[in-house]
């Protein structure tokens, strides 16, 4: 309630509460910078510094942080935000998994995590864009024809994680995606790093 005199504040995030995000302003903010963050460095490494980027939307038709080609953003979906408002412990202390290898589970500080995602968006927009650095074309992924196992497989997400590993690397961190490639590499010798046309084809011959 305003005091006399004082004009209410409004929640800068105020268009997401009405539809329906329950996480606090402070931890919308948490997400968001994490993610900007780690896409600034993306850019720096891929020398695209004075690029303007990210664009950011907050979908209603997706639950996972991801890149949308055709609208060239890093969409952070109302879905993904309320899931998030799950978490007990605060985001600064939440401890994310990463990915998981003969069952052991591979996790990471949350904030590291947005950082990652926001780097790996933002090697797939160049992937899609352009850079010389990248040789796959993002778009060429197609979710609905391959699998959740043969897009971890594809050309274009092994390139975007080595990418992103390197950037860890000139940061002075420890790479993250080695160990994981490392592993599909050997389960999967005959689908590993390979464009999605060839996975595709392999899965209709099944």
């Amino acid at each position: 309630m305003a005091i006399d005199g004082e004009i209410p504040e409004v929640s800068q995030w105020k268009r997401l509460h009405d539809r329906g995000v329950i996480l606090k302003d402070t931890e919308i903010d948490f997400i968001t910078n994490g993610i900007v963050d780690g896409s600034n460095e993306a850019l720096k490494f891929l020398g695209q510094s004075d690029y303007e980027w990210p664009k950011i939307i907050f979908s209603d038709d997706m639950d996972t942080i991801g890149y949308v080609p055709r609208q060239q953003v890093i969409n952070i979906p109302v879905q993904y935000l309320n899931k998030m408002a799950a978490v007990k412990n605060p985001f600064s202390d939440h401890q994310q998994i990463v990915y998981t290898i003969a069952g052991k589970e591979i996790s990471i500080p949350y904030s590291q995590y947005l950082k990652l995602a926001g780097r790996e968006e933002t090697v797939h927009h160049f992937q899609e864009v352009g850079h010389p650095s990248l040789k796959a074309k993002y778009s060429a992924i197609s979710p609905a024809e391959l699998s959740q196992v043969d897009r971890l497989l594809c050309d274009i997400e092994v390139e975007a994680r080595k990418t992103v590993d390197a950037i860890s690397i000139k940061l002075g961190e420890q790479p993250i995606w080695a160990n994981f490639d490392t592993y599909l590499s050997q389960q999967y010798p005959d689908r590993y790093n390979k464009p999605v046309d060839h996975l595709i084809s392999i899965q209709s011959s099944h």
